[in-house]
Formats: structure tokens, C-alpha cells, sequence
């Protein structure tokens, strides 16, 4: 009993952390499963030219949720304060 726990469970956890770390690194408007740390909606979300983008700002984030969104607009080469959306 005791080598399964010390065998599964550091599977099963480093597994899970890797899953909810790729969806905060990769926001979609419905994602397939059930994630807890950033859990995106459609709210989230506008389309752009055909493409789902993460919206700058919202204010129910929690701490992962905004430290993704800034990495997100980073990574697309805006700072947080020159986004404006129309």
C-alpha cells in the first residue's frame, strides 16, 4: 500500500501542476477538462481577424489569472499600459 501512495501520488501531482501550468500558459475560450487555478471562459476571450485573443484585463482574476494575462500581452509585444481595445 505504501509504494503505490509513494509511486502514484508524485505521478499523479506533477502531472496535474504540469496540466494547470500549460492551461494558464495557454488561454482558450473553452477548454476541455476542469482546471482550477486559471479557468478561462469565453468572457475571457474576443475574436480578432479570426483568432481568439486573451482580453487584457478583467477584474475577477486571481494572482495566476493576471501574472498570465501580462506574460500573454507580453509575449505579443504590449506592454499592459499601451493596450486599448475598441
Amino acid at each position: 500500500m505504501f509504494d503505490v501512495l509513494t509511486i502514484y501520488l508524485p505521478i499523479t501531482l506533477i502531472f496535474s501542476m504540469s496540466n494547470e501550468i500549460w492551461n494558464c500558459n495557454n488561454p482558450r475560450p473553452s477548454p476541455k477538462g476542469d482546471y482550477y487555478i486559471c479557468e478561462w471562459s469565453e468572457s475571457d476571450m474576443f475574436l480578432h481577424k479570426g483568432k481568439w485573443m486573451l482580453r487584457p484585463r478583467d477584474m475577477h482574476d486571481n494572482i495566476f489569472e493576471k501574472i498570465a494575462r501580462r506574460k500573454y500581452w507580453k509575449k505579443l509585444g504590449y506592454d499592459n499600459r499601451e493596450i486599448r481595445l475598441k
